[in-house]
């Protein structure tokens, strides 16, 4: 993540000329601007890949070109200061990690597994058109 390397080839996946890249989201809903995740970039032929043939992105999925990812913090298990047990999250379901922001106090008391970055400059691209931009016609 903090090299911003493809999550399917691990290659460098920002290899445009305009400088954006591409992010795969797994959902029914577009990539919002400023949306947070955990979730690498990729390249569109490892996009393409990724949605042929990973089943939880046969339940819905999101592409987006981003200009930038800036760092926002942590997902994991915040934990309660005195006791050190893991503290619910509201809203989220069993297991589920916390985007914690890396400015918040929280996040001293979070056990992290995965980087997290926020998404701006943000452009919604259809499947079509990341088919189109792999296998020009």
């Amino acid at each position: 993540m903090a090299h911003s390397l493809c999550q399917v080839c691990s290659g460098p996946a920002s290899t445009r000329a305009d400088g954006r890249t591409l992010y795969l989201l797994g959902g029914a809903r577009p990539i919002a601007e400023g949306e947070t995740t955990a979730a690498p970039p990729v390249h569109p032929p490892c996009a393409i890949e990724a949605t042929e043939s990973c089943p939880p992105l046969g339940q819905g999925y999101a592409i987006a070109l981003v200009e930038r990812a800036t760092l926002y913090g942590v997902a994991g298990v915040i934990h309660d200061p005195e006791t050190l047990a893991p503290l619910p999250h509201v809203g989220a379901r069993p297991g589920e990690l916390t985007h914690v922001d890396i400015a918040a106090p929280a996040s001293r008391w979070t056990l992290a597994s995965f980087t997290v970055v926020s998404l701006h400059g943000v452009a919604t691209v259809s499947p079509e058109e990341l088919m189109a931009s792999v296998r020009p016609t």
